[in-house]
């Protein structure tokens, strides 16, 4: 995980921390949550994500589609950032069948 959302009695909730400010003495618990039926959490699958991206690098090189070209800039960059959403997969198939382009066009099933 490159941060922690952090309550602090003095500054408020969900601060946006990153990893390296925080030192083991400054810490009292650090807790991860897992939805129920979820097999991963949030820091294997940035993981493994993260990983996948990295290792189609290659095919990404010579792509013409702009957004895999800022895909692989990202990654050759060491940039790229990854955020966990824990959905389900049906729950991730019915938000793409919602979604459609500037144009009004719905992504085929």
């Amino acid at each position: 995980m490159s941060s922690f959302i952090a309550h602090d009695d003095n500054y408020g909730s969900n601060l946006c921390i990153p990893r390296t400010f925080l030192r083991p003495e400054n810490v009292r618990y650090v807790a991860i949550l897992l939805p129920e039926d979820f097999k991963y959490n949030g820091f294997f699958a940035e993981l493994a994500a993260s990983d996948y991206f990295y290792s189609i690098l290659p095919q990404l090189n010579h792509a013409t589609n702009p957004w895999i070209q800022r895909l692989f800039f990202y990654c050759t960059e060491q940039k790229l950032i990854l955020r966990v959403v824990p959905v389900t997969k049906a729950q991730y198939l019915e938000h793409l069948q919602k979604l459609d382009d500037w144009e009004g066009h719905k992504e085929k099933q």
